[in-house]
Order: structure tokens, then C-alpha cells, then sequence
């Protein structure tokens, strides 16, 4: 936590010198990020509004679509792909009064029918799910300034079945949680500094939704940063190309071993006009 905070204060501080009027917003500065590096926003896409990810991974990646003002809805194929069930719904409550925050609702359901290493390949830990995980949670977000944001996300989630070892056979450590609720919270941090460069940072303890999404009781920390390289470009495909790029520091429960690694994708985000 003390890290986060000191990384806010120099976030808000570099903000003082890097104000932009609110019409000449563009690129990053001028879009909705509904996760930035693990965040969880309180912004819902516009109708029409669209966002397709892709990991460096042979299979397709996901999408998110604003179905309404209100109501966005992810479409995690790569998930699909895997024979997984798995939806998110996003429900704006409230746009931001003066000193009262944006507020949405969200919620991710997900069914594995059968048991699923999170971890697959990492050395001296796992993290095993299996059945249902549902997780619901209340998100906040500050606009301090045009470039600056604040988010702080608070809920719960339910998991059928979740183990975490070390795969230690001399010292060996697990946990085994059935059918138990866990208590979730995230606080990050979004400074979008020029329309083409957005740098954020989160903290949080239990689920999160991008990076070994919807495991309970993990502790996470992540600094990474948003990229628009092409954002004034004419063509579409470049125009609206982006990438996010992250490290971030996790562990599970009371495992003592702790992942450090750096990771990121490319997206496209674009909204369909209405025609006249």
C-alpha cells in the first residue's frame, strides 16, 4: 500500500504539469479504459462502443461491447475457446457529482467443469480452480483532473472449489477453499498523461479481472502503462491500435512464493457512429 501511494503523489504531482484543456482531449486521454493496468473503473462504452483484445496466443483473444450507455457486457472468447463458461456485465449507476464519485456495478460469472491450473508452467506454485466462481462488486472512480483518475473497487466473491500449493515436497504448503466467500478491493491509480501514452498502477487482495482473472485471495500489484503509438493516423487499423504493457507482482493466500513477471496485449477500441 505504501508503495501505491507514494506512486499516486508522484502521478498527481507530474498532472499539475501536464494539464490539457477538456476540447483538445485525444487518443488515450479521450477514451474509456475500463481496466487499466488491473484497475476496475466505474465507466461504461457508449452504444456501439467496441473493444477486441488479443493475447501473443494462437487462439482468440476478447471483446467488450457497450450494448447501451449503461450496460457494457465482455465476451471472453479465448475463454469460450477453452470450453469455459463465462460472461461480465458492467452497469453504470451514477456519473460523477462534484466531490461523489462515478459508480457502476459489476459481475463476472464463470463455470470450469473441470479442474484448471491457473499456473500452469510456473515454478513452486499452483493455483487450482474448479466448478462456479461468481464475483460481484461495487466500483468508484474520481476524475481529480482532466488527466488524472482515481478508482477504488470493493465486493465479494464465490468459489466452488480453490487450491493454491507450493509444490514443495520437503516443505510443503497448501490451502483448500470449497464453497466459501471472499472479500475483494482494489484501488488504482490512471494518469493519462499525453493522448498517446497513459501510465496506472493498482494494488489489490482477491479477485481481479484481467491477469489470472477471477482468482480469490490473491494479492496483486501492478505499474504498467497504455500506448496509442499511431493514434493520428487516417487508417482505422493503426488508428485505433493499442497496447498495454505491465509488471506485476502477485501471490495466493499464505503461499510464501510470489510471481513476478511482466505482461501485456493489444487491443482496438472504436465506436460505431449512427448514421443520420
Amino acid at each position: 500500500m505504501k508503495r501505491l501511494i507514494v506512486i499516486f503523489n508522484i502521478l498527481l504531482v507530474g498532472n499539475l504539469f501536464a494539464q490539457n484543456k477538456p476540447d483538445t482531449l485525444s487518443g488515450l486521454q479521450n477514451e474509456t479504459l475500463l481496466h487499466p493496468t488491473e484497475g476496475f473503473t466505474a465507466y461504461t462504452y457508449q452504444k456501439g462502443e467496441v473493444f477486441y483484445a488479443q493475447n501473443l496466443v494462437p487462439f482468440p483473444g476478447f471483446a467488450q461491447l457497450g450494448v447501451t450507455d449503461w450496460l457494457t457486457i465482455e465476451l471472453p472468447f479465448w475463454e469460450w475457446f477453452g470450453q469455459v463458461m463465462s460472461i461480465n456485465l458492467r452497469f453504470k449507476l451514477a456519473d460523477q457529482n462534484k466531490l461523489l464519485p462515478a459508480l457502476a456495478y459489476e459481475t463476472q460469472y464463470q463455470y470450469l467443469p473441470k479442474e484448471i491450473d491457473l499456473l500452469e508452467g510456473a515454478i513452486g506454485i499452483a493455483a487450482i480452480r474448479r466448478g462456479h466462481n461468481w464475483y460481484h462488486r461495487l466500483n468508484a472512480s474520481w476524475k481529480l483532473t482532466q488527466a488524472f483518475m482515481l478508482h477504488l473497487s470493493a465486493g465479494v466473491t464465490y468459489a466452488e472449489y480453490l487450491k493454491f500449493s507450493n509444490k514443495d515436497s520437503v516443505n510443503f504448503v497448501s490451502e483448500t477453499y470449497k464453497n466459501k466467500i471472499s472479500p475483494d478491493i482494489s484501488l488504482a491509480g490512471d494518469w493519462r498523461v499525453k493522448p498517446w501514452i497513459s501510465f496506472g498502477s493498482s494494488v489489490s487482495y482477491g479477485t481481479t479481472y484481467m491477469y489470472i482473472d477471477n482468482t480469490a485471495r490473491k494479492q496483486q500489484f501492478t505499474i504498467g502503462s497504455r500506448l496509442a503509438p499511431f493514434y493520428k493516423n487516417r487508417w482505422g487499423v493503426l488508428k485505433h491500435f493499442r497496447i498495454e504493457l505491465v509488471i506485476l507482482s502477485m501471490k495466493f493466500g499464505n503461499i510464501p512464493t510470489r510471481i513476478t513477471s511482466p505482461y501485456g496485449f493489444i487491443y482496438w477500441q472504436w465506436r460505431f457512429k449512427k448514421k443520420k
